[in-house]
């Protein structure tokens, strides 16, 4: 059986967070560090987790400030391919 990696458990996990509205549209992140301890996991870890999201469209990065909650997730949360197929 083949063991996922940490950082897509953080993805999902901070997925989750968002879908469920512990985390709103617009809502800044906690800082990285703070975020990391609260999750007890490492900052790079953190990080490729919040790549993966950003590339999903669930989050954005502000360059030094902070990463959000992208505003209109009702389109984050759609099947790329469906996005595809109505084109």
């Amino acid at each position: 059986m083949q063991r996922r990696k940490l950082s897509d458990q953080i993805a999902e996990q901070l997925e989750g967070m968002i879908a469920d509205g512990t985390l709103k549209p617009g809502e800044r992140l906690p800082a990285e560090r703070q975020l990391a301890e609260r999750l007890g996991i490492s900052r790079p870890s953190l990080r490729e987790a919040i790549q993966k999201l950003s590339s999903k469209g669930l989050l954005h990065t502000h360059q030094g400030g902070g990463n959000y909650v992208t505003e209109s997730l009702a389109h984050s949360f759609t099947d790329p391919l469906m996005a595809l197929l109505q084109d």
